[in-house]
């Protein structure tokens, strides 16, 4: 689940929703 917090928005959003942004 790191992906989510990634400061990629490209990459994030592509596995998790904006809402995590």
């Amino acid at each position: 689940m790191r992906d989510d917090v990634k400061p990629v928005a490209g990459l994030s959003s592509s596995k998790s929703t904006p809402a995590n942004l």
